[in-house]
């Protein structure tokens, strides 16, 4: 490959949103979602630099259940700053601990320390309530209403908070991280996305 030559690969396979042909290929989809999972959450912590469009046409599944990723033409790097800042907010809120949660947003220059009380509360509210719980990391409302309820409980933190500034170099990652949940309730719905993820955020 050179400024004047690109050089492509064929790989056979299929997109993660054909579950037909994954299933008659007898594909482990639950491992599959595992690695696709690992996949992006080591692109974006572990290297800072992650694909930013992993939607099931840009990931396909090879007959022999490997994950395949395609299409780099969308990537993004984190600085070292917001890395740390992200994977705090998010560990915060998926291991129930609002100081964390708060670390992670302020690290990230989201909002200034003066807000922090406001945040912890934000945290212990909606993280704390397992339908809460399950719009957030799991996109899987238990009920009528509780969508519109997690939407109502932000802007009211938002309408609060004075120091608030909207993280526009993160929206990239919010974006892919919204694909991958999305794609593995559609993969493999037998399993919430929570319980997939835990193994690899909390390996033995």
């Amino acid at each position: 490959t050179s400024q004047r030559v690109l050089t492509l690969e064929f790989i056979d396979g299929v997109s993660l949103n054909n579950r037909a042909q994954m299933d008659a290929w007898e594909v482990d989809r639950k491992a599959l979602m595992e690695s696709y999972l690992r996949a992006f959450f080591c692109q974006a912590f572990e290297g800072g630099f992650f694909h930013c469009d992993p939607h099931p046409a840009n990931a396909l599944c090879t007959r022999d259940g490997r994950l395949a990723l395609l299409d780099f033409g969308m990537v993004k790097r984190m600085s070292e700053r917001i890395r740390v800042g992200l994977l705090k907010e998010i560990f915060g809120g998926f291991f129930k601990i609002p100081t964390l949660f708060a670390d992670g947003l302020i690290e990230r220059g989201v909002v200034a320390e003066s807000e922090r009380d406001a945040l912890e509360e934000f945290a212990r509210d909606m993280f704390t309530k397992e339908d809460m719980r399950a719009i957030v990391f799991d996109h899987d409302p238990q009920k009528d209403g509780d969508l519109r309820l997690v939407f109502q409980k932000l802007l009211k933190l938002l309408k609060h908070l004075e120091t608030f500034r909207t993280p526009q170099e993160q929206l990239m990652f919010g974006r892919a991280l919204s694909i991958v949940i999305d794609v593995c309730r559609e993969v493999y719905p037998e399993e919430s996305v929570s319980n997939l993820v835990r193994p690899i955020v909390t390996p033995i």
